[in-house]
């Protein structure tokens, strides 16, 4: 075990604690990829005492393998409105940065 329960949930609550501080006064929209972000997702906003708001997008770029097609397809896209708002994005695995990449432009 790399960390532990109690580990983690202090992580996330300094986290929070920072999203706090950065976004204090503003209007957050927080938008997770599914389908692995939603758990540290949901952890990290019931420890937000700021206005939040969620919405989610649906990426891929796996089709049916285990490597990367390097082509990223919408499965689920954003309900929200983005336009002149703070989003925050919460991803679960980073390792190429080409769905990073590919959402930042969409």
């Amino acid at each position: 075990m790399l960390l532990s329960r109690d580990e983690i949930s202090m992580a996330v609550k300094r986290l929070a604690s920072e999203i706090e501080r950065d976004y204090a006064g503003k209007s957050l929209l927080v938008i997770g990829v599914l389908r692995g972000s939603v758990i540290f997702l949901a952890d990290l906003v019931r420890n937000l005492n700021i206005l939040v708001e969620m919405d989610f997008i649906g990426l891929s770029s796996y089709n049916t393998g285990t490597e990367s097609s390097g082509e990223i397809k919408v499965k689920h896209g954003i309900a929200s409105r983005l336009k002149g708002r703070d989003v925050l994005v919460v991803e679960d695995i980073v390792d190429t940065g080409l769905t990073t990449s590919f959402l930042i432009d969409y």
